[in-house]
């Protein structure tokens, strides 16, 4: 019974070192700012492409509506859709937080400095823009419609889906388990140290985890990805 409990105890710590990493990462930062270098038409092209695509669904919605009515500028209103966004994600359904999660990776892959920028929750504008863009249209209509459900299910308080708590610890030592000695004591090194880590190595920290969640069975991956969703 000792040895059951003592390697209980040693989940839960593990368990709660990788989402304090996941919470000083932000790994769910990765959203559209209101700052940051635009083009000649004063906004990103995403930003453009997916108000044309998500717009008219967004404003045929009461509540977003009512968010619009209490913006006072469009800087407010852009904001207002950063943090709507960031909040719906964990209220997301398993298989379009999967979506999400396969696109972000993609994204985590492209650019080092972006996987940084997103790692530290300093994602803008002028990084993000330009690699979703490079995405094929299907994909970026994908990450877009993504960021759509967010908002509304953050708008109308969809619950999230349940998420057990000895389940989500089990997907989290599977995980931990799976990775290379090497690579699970980098891991444990920037959760020990995650202020002062680099970009290098916050960016393998954050691919290390959704890298991770992708390997894994789609129940334990998906607990893994909503534990991150609700740390950001």
């Amino acid at each position: 019974m000792s040895g059951t409990n003592g390697r209980r105890g040693s989940g839960r710590g593990r368990l709660v070192g990788v989402l304090l990493l996941a919470a000083v990462l932000a790994a769910i930062a990765l959203r559209f700012r209101a700052r940051g270098p635009t083009d000649d038409a004063g906004e990103d092209s995403a930003s453009r492409e997916f108000t044309l695509l998500y717009g008219a669904q967004l404003t045929a919605d009461p509540a977003w509506q009512e968010v619009l009515r209490t913006a006072h500028s469009p800087a407010e209103a852009q904001e207002a859709v950063r943090q709507l966004t960031a909040r719906g994600v964990v209220r997301l359904d398993d298989a379009t937080l999967r979506a999400r999660a396969g696109i972000l990776r993609t994204l985590l892959a492209s650019d080092p400095a972006l996987c940084a920028a997103v790692a530290r929750g300093q994602a803008t504008t002028a990084t993000l823009a330009p690699a979703v863009m490079r995405l094929d249209t299907a994909t970026r209509r994908t990450w877009y419609d993504v960021g759509a459900k967010a908002i509304l299910a953050e708008l109308h308080r969809t619950p999230p889906p349940a998420a057990d708590a000895d389940a989500t610890e089990e997907a989290f030592r599977t995980l931990l388990g799976r990775l290379p000695p090497e690579q699970r004591t980098r891991l444990r090194d920037v959760t020990a140290h995650a202020a002062g880590a680099s970009d290098a190595d916050a960016c393998a920290a954050l691919r290390t985890l959704y890298d991770g969640a992708a390997e894994l069975p789609d129940a334990q991956g998906t607990l893994v990805l909503r534990a991150l969703a609700r740390a950001s």
